[in-house]
């Protein structure tokens, strides 16, 4: 079950980072930073807790970014070399909405940050 839960959300988070490339590559004066920021930070919060299920870990509802993690540098050491401590938000759950990016580069790096964890997490499920 949890692994079916873990391919689960790392589909749903990759469709938000597959939807926030599309947006960050329009220009800048287009895209709204606020929408992208949002996406990386569930996307984000999805693929930590995707990893975390995937290794028979428990991904609670309501730990922070950070909180995941940190349970992702215990369970995987490559997961230190994620420069998260570059997002403003990761304190943070992904719901509060009072913590948010408004500038493209930002916003850019949240997206880096979360692609990152992307290839970590795909690359620990296809073993």
């Amino acid at each position: 079950m949890q692994s079916l839960r873990s391919k689960q959300l790392f589909e749903e988070a990759s469709g938000l980072l597959d939807s926030i490339s599309l947006e960050t590559n329009r220009p800048s004066e287009d895209s709204v930073n606020y929408l992208v920021c949002q996406k990386a930070r569930i996307s984000l919060g999805k693929l930590l807790s995707s990893f975390i299920l995937a290794n028979g870990g428990d991904a609670g509802s309501d730990d922070t970014n950070l909180g995941l993690f940190n349970k992702c540098t215990e369970l995987a050491p490559e997961f230190k070399s994620v420069p998260l401590y570059t997002l403003n938000c990761n304190r943070t759950s992904y719901d509060d909405r009072s913590v948010y990016c408004l500038s493209h580069d930002k916003t850019t790096n949240c997206l880096q940050v979360a692609t990152q964890v992307r290839d970590l997490v795909r690359r620990s499920l296809t073993k």
